[in-house]
């Protein structure tokens, strides 16, 4: 992986496609860490792990996870700490969204399906996807 300089939330938002006011959001919600000062500089600085967590977040925003559940997925929220913790979280997601007769996404549908239900979060599929790099 190809090192990151630290950028100023402007740099972010071009990075990820993400509206800076968004990421205010998320940073306020605390779905995203708080952004460092970087010595002898006015601007607060946005690392690599800010970046990760944006894609992590906007890909579980694709596959129909509400902000609630993401926090819950990231640990902000409950302890998922197995394989089987997270897919009950995404059978939990895809119930909620029929209930509200909305077709599930089939990506998340299929990672589920896909799921071993055991293991910790390193053997899960789904965590997988939404950690991947670009």
């Amino acid at each position: 992986m190809p090192a990151f300089a630290p950028v100023t939330i402007a740099g972010l938002s071009k990075l990820s496609g993400i509206d800076v006011d968004v990421i205010h959001n998320y940073v306020a919600l605390g779905l995203v860490p708080e952004p460092r000062r970087q010595r002898g500089r006015r601007h607060l600085a946005f690392h690599r792990e800010h970046l990760d967590r944006l894609r992590f977040i906007t890909r579980a925003l694709a596959l129909g996870f509400s902000l609630m559940a993401i926090r819950e997925l990231l640990g902000i929220d409950g302890n998922y700490t197995t394989c089987g913790d997270v897919y009950r979280l995404a059978q939990r997601t895809l119930d909620e969204v029929r209930n509200l007769d909305i077709t599930p996404s089939p990506a998340l549908e299929s990672l589920a399906a896909a799921c071993p239900r055991r293991g910790g979060p390193n053997d899960c599929p789904l965590l997988g996807e939404l950690r991947r790099s670009e």
